[in-house]
């Protein structure tokens, strides 16, 4: 997931919770030409008990989808749908609203979808 998403997640109120494994972006920002600049990724590897508060966490697939089921407690329907018979991309719907997301990887096309779902 790239950093773009990934803060978009968590200025949408994304829970930045840690736990060892997790991957995160650590004091990064984007430049002037709008290049990541800082470290791009960091794995946890010891139990997090700082308050930096400057972390982004970069969510697993997993994760996302039960943070859009805790929220509104319905069907979250997962598919991957080949196009053009060259590329794939993976497509989250939500049910039964009918909410249609789609990425380049499972991971992009839920955090899309959570978005959706966490619209103000």
């Amino acid at each position: 997931m790239n950093y773009k998403l990934a803060k978009q997640l968590k200025e949408a109120g994304f829970k930045q919770s840690l736990k060892i494994g997790d991957w995160i972006y650590d004091g990064c920002y984007l430049d002037d030409k709008n290049e990541l600049k800082g470290i791009k990724g960091i794995l946890v590897k010891e139990k997090p008990e700082w308050d930096n508060k400057d972390y982004i966490k970069i969510p697993r697939p997993l994760e996302l989808i039960e943070a859009c089921r805790d929220k509104n407690k319905k069907q979250l329907e997962i598919s991957l749908h080949y196009v053009g018979g060259t590329t794939n991309h993976w497509e989250a719907k939500y049910m039964p609203k009918f909410i249609f997301t789609n990425g380049k990887s499972l991971e992009i096309a839920i955090a899309k979808l959570w978005l959706k779902l966490n619209e103000k």
